[in-house]
């Protein structure tokens, strides 16, 4: 019985204590740690929302670029314009009629 006087009941035995700057230390690294894992967490696992934008803008993309092909294709390019020029010309016929009434 003599040999268990010295040890503790639970059986833990005592620490040194740590010194303030060790400790501060210590809690940076896991601090830096944590932000790290993170940040690789975040980088790995893309949000479902952004995935389905960049679908959406490719989608618009593609359209637009369809339809800006299709109007400035050689063979209607000509024909645009001279849509364009009669509508203005109506639009500044109706404009004349309605500022001399």
């Amino acid at each position: 019985m003599g040999a268990y006087r010295g040890r503790k009941v639970n059986g833990y035995s005592k620490l040194e204590k740590e010194d303030s700057e060790e400790k501060m230390h210590r809690r940076a690294q896991f601090l830096i740690y944590k932000e790290l894992k993170k940040a690789d967490s975040s980088r790995n696992k893309p949000c479902v929302m952004r995935i389905r934008m960049l679908k959406l803008k490719t989608k618009i993309g593609n359209t637009l670029r369809r339809i800006n092909k299709r109007i400035f294709s050689s063979s209607t390019c000509g024909v645009i314009k001279s849509q364009v020029k009669a509508l203005k010309k109506q639009f500044m016929i109706g404009r004349r009629k309605i500022l001399q009434s």
